[in-house]
């Protein structure tokens, strides 16, 4: 998500093959470009519009794009007058809602977003809404992350059903373990009316983080994150992977839950299918050495972490 514009412009060899127009043009511009050319959406018409927010600077200049986009109509072959947006590519709208997230104008994003969703069939508007989600999730202010819970309510009010990644990134919007209790129980119960849902390690391994993150619950987070480890994982036939691990280390670590992160990080490597490789999960147990205090067996895991071949990093 962070890479924005890595993802909404296309490459150099891609604008050359395509023989696309990449220079900067205003929006008024755009409009007199696409007035009575085109029908449906246009690849040139939205790489013109992106790059118009794409070299926008500072987020008052975004929002001001955001409102003249909204407002700004156009007429298409049939001498219809059509929103100027409507001729931009679904995933291209998309990566406008993603790039306004990224630059933090999140009023910006939602008033854009519910006016492309308008325009837009279910299933974009699941990957818009989905994409506003992450953004809002990630913010650093707690009163914006908030919002993306919101967000999720919205959908269901306008009948566009969720997906796996509209959960799993709704995740980051929560904290501690009875919050993310709840929107995993959310997901099951939508789960049995879209097959759009998929209950997937994916999905758990995100409800387990959001487990180790201070809610209303305090520290107690690790155990809610043990209990879907040890019983719901099992009950619904999700076998774990090294993000799981790591993630469970993680809620233990924060807490100072040094004996049960120790007791758990043997387990996994006794379990062939999943061998501790990433430094992330040897990470996960150096912290909760670290928060205990306990060096000696920091040191421990180092010997043990290079004699099993995986170099340390910084």
């Amino acid at each position: 998500e962070a890479r924005v514009a890595n993802q909404i412009l296309p490459t150099k060899q891609d604008a050359n093959h395509d023989h696309l127009d990449n220079r900067p043009m205003s929006l008024q511009d755009v409009e007199q470009m696409a007035r009575g050319k085109y029908f449906r959406s246009d690849r040139n018409i939205s790489l013109k519009i992106l790059l118009n927010f794409q070299s926008a600077s500072g987020k008052k200049t975004l929002d001001t794009l955001a409102s003249e986009l909204i407002g700004m109509k156009t007429v298409n072959t049939r001498g219809m007058e059509i929103a100027l947006s409507e001729l931009m590519l679904p995933r291209d709208q998309t990566s406008l809602i993603r790039l306004l997230g990224a630059k933090g104008c999140y009023k910006a994003m939602m008033n854009l977003l519910r006016n492309l969703a308008d325009q837009m069939d279910v299933t974009a508007a699941q990957y818009a809404y989905t994409a506003a989600i992450t953004s809002m999730a990630q913010a650093s202010n707690q009163k914006i992350r908030v919002q993306a819970i919101k967000i999720l309510d919205e959908m269901d009010a306008n009948s566009i059903p969720p997906n796996t990644y509209t959960f799993t990134a709704a995740f980051l919007a929560v904290d501690g373990g009875k919050a993310a209790i709840e929107l995993l129980k959310r997901a099951k119960e939508q789960h049995l009316h879209t097959d759009s849902i998929e209950i997937d390690v994916h999905l758990y391994n995100s409800c387990i983080h959001a487990c180790s993150r201070n809610g209303d619950d305090g520290k107690n987070g690790w155990q809610t994150a043990l209990s879907l480890f040890r019983q719901q994982t099992p009950r619904d036939g999700i076998a774990p992977n090294e993000q799981t691990y790591a993630s469970l280390l993680h809620a233990c670590a924060k807490a100072g839950q040094l004996r049960v992160a120790l007791s758990i990080f043997d387990e996994m490597k006794r379990n062939s299918k999943v061998p501790p490789k990433l430094n992330k999960v040897w990470g996960a147990a150096l912290r909760a050495c670290a928060t205990a205090g306990n060096g000696k067996k920091a040191m421990e895991l180092i010997g043990e972490m290079i004699q099993s071949g995986i170099r340390p990093n910084v």
